[in-house]
């Protein structure tokens, strides 16, 4: 609900965002930041698949019981409880060969940025013992999925997440970054918490405003790998 609360912001009208959340809590062990790394990805490709165009956005969360006669579906995953998270978008959708290569890296069908964000998905996905796949159609969108095991840990228990309020600032901050779909949700998720942020999605021009102004900003956030220049320049 935090990660669809922050795009909300960058996204524009004519996308609708719908949520099916099961009300029962599903809990799994899981890094919280990787967590809403991986709703950010898919949430913003997704949002890229429909484009300036009418469209929707749905997610769903939900626990699914795994059994051996699914694993032509959930392959390397073994029967038990798990947490499964959909992203569906009714965006322009992928042929299958595009889908067969999406979480390698490197691979981008954007002509821009780094091709890393669906592999790194993938990547931690896996580092949680969960599956990622993909279904889609040419013309009429995409869903994909994200599996992970559910947890017999209380959520009470220790190492929980517990109810807080975040910490927040009123520092200036340069981000930079030559995707702006990233530089726009960053600057929405910082300003929430109450910073003020500069976005660049040009590293020479992001350069050339701080050596202008250095002290205008308390705290530059950088890609490090962008046309012309590069982050640790």
């Amino acid at each position: 609900q935090e990660s669809l609360k922050l795009l909300r912001a960058s996204l524009p009208a004519t996308l609708t965002i719908r949520q099916n959340i099961q009300s029962v809590p599903i809990v799994v062990r899981a890094n919280a930041t990787q967590m809403h790394q991986i709703l950010m990805n898919l949430l913003t490709n997704a949002a890229h698949a429909v484009g300036a165009h009418s469209g929707t956005i749905e997610v769903e969360i939900r626990q699914v019981d795994i059994t051996e006669a699914d694993a032509a579906s959930f392959p390397d995953l073994p029967p038990g409880a798990y947490a499964q998270i959909s992203v569906r978008d009714t965006g322009c959708g992928m042929t299958p060969e595009i889908v067969n290569k999406i979480f390698d890296p490197y691979f981008t069908t954007k002509g821009r940025g780094t091709g890393l964000g669906l592999a790194v998905v993938h990547a931690i996905v896996k580092s949680h013992r969960g599956m990622i796949r993909a279904e889609s159609v040419p013309g009429k969108g995409s869903v994909f999925y994200v599996c992970l095991p559910c947890s017999n840990e209380e959520t009470a228990g220790s190492g929980a997440v517990k109810d807080a309020n975040p910490p927040t600032g009123t520092e200036r901050i340069l981000f930079v970054d030559d995707e702006s779909n990233i530089a726009e949700i960053a600057q929405s998720a910082l300003e929430y918490l109450g910073y003020r942020v500069e976005t660049c999605t040009d590293s020479c021009k992001a350069l050339e405003m701080f050596q202008k102004s250095p002290d205008d900003f308390d705290l530059v956030i950088t890609d490090m790998t962008m046309p012309g220049m590069t982050g640790d320049v």
